[in-house]
């Protein structure tokens, strides 16, 4: 019997690994062409690169978590179990937590400074598309970053690696529903609220235009920053949605069966799954929701592709274009 739940240990570890090595990748994808080409404006621009990489860390993570389990079940001792009774010291217990709680306040920070910013681009729609001040939403987006990058400092300097992931997820299940899980409820409430918020944006957006072309159409290019608007507020009710059902699908599922602490401990595992699961489908969504970033995907992914080393430089700076 021990050998089979170890298998199957072993199986759902090594489908994170596959699962999360996936959306590393699809997100690295992803933030390469939002650094190379331009879809959104500036500020747009660097709201999203800054929730890719808080995404794409967050996966990461879940990639180094999924490797020290491998490992840990490899080299299992048969001495582990007695642990099981026994909560952990946080401190001891890195990799515990589904997402990490750093990286959770990015996931409603970063959409409160988009939906913030298309907000003024639709109340100033004749003049966003001439305003430039990158250095502003950038400085900002840094700051977000400080306790994400104190909290990796911190581990680095100590550098503790769990002596057994699954004891750290019998010392999880000591918490309250509420401890473990806080986190993915304020994500999953904001992301709503936010998917509403741009969906107003969008409608709101939409009369603009209708107003513009009926009583004051003057200039092409006013016209497309409204249906610009109108696209971006769109997509980001999508994106918000997806966030909102990935973390509500956190709590929902996390499930303590208190007569069986080690059987509720392995189907914690299960919840490993979802963020990466989330991730790739969110860098998918992202690019084949952009035309232009489709496009330039495929043409980098075929560049990519052993037959194109051969290729001279004009055709080689055709699939760069």
């Amino acid at each position: 019997m021990e050998s089979e739940i170890d298998s199957a240990a072993f199986l759902l570890h090594g489908m994170h690994l596959a699962v999360c090595t996936s959306a590393f990748l699809t997100n690295l994808l992803l933030l390469y062409l939002l650094t190379r080409f331009t879809v959104f404006h500036h500020h747009m621009k660097i709201i999203m690169i800054n929730l890719t990489l808080s995404v794409n860390a967050a996966v990461f993570y879940l990639l180094i978590r999924s490797t020290i389990g491998l490992v840990q079940i490899w080299r299992k001792t048969e001495n582990d179990e007695k642990y099981y009774e026994l909560p952990m010291d946080p401190a001891d217990c890195a990799f515990s937590e589904s997402v990490p709680q750093t990286l959770c306040v990015l996931f409603f920070m970063f959409p409160l400074i988009l939906v913030t910013e298309r907000c003024y681009a639709t109340q100033k729609f004749w003049q966003y598309e001439n305003e430039h001040i990158p250095a502003v939403f950038g400085v900002v987006c840094a700051v977000l970053w400080i306790p994400t990058i104190v909290e990796v400092l911190s581990f680095l300097f100590h550098l503790s690696f769990p002596s057994s992931l699954a004891i750290c997820q019998i010392s999880m299940l000591h918490k309250t529903f509420l401890q473990r899980n806080i986190w993915f409820i304020i994500v999953s409430t904001f992301c709503l609220l936010f998917a509403g918020l741009f969906k107003f944006l969008e409608m709101q957006n939409k009369a603009n235009e209708d107003d513009y072309v009926k009583n004051h159409y003057s200039t092409i290019s006013i016209r497309f920053q409204i249906r610009e608007n109108i696209k971006t507020c769109r997509f980001a009710v999508s994106l918000n949605s997806l966030f909102f059902v990935s973390f509500l699908v956190f709590f929902l599922f996390d499930q303590n069966n208190g007569s069986d602490l080690e059987d509720s401990a392995m189907r914690r595992e299960y919840l490993f799954l979802i963020f990466p699961m989330f991730a790739l489908i969110y860098a998918v969504h992202f690019i084949t929701s952009h035309s232009q970033l489709f496009d330039k995907a495929k043409r980098t992914l075929r560049s990519l592709m052993p037959g194109q080393i051969g290729l001279n430089k004009e055709q080689q700076k055709f699939l760069q274009s």
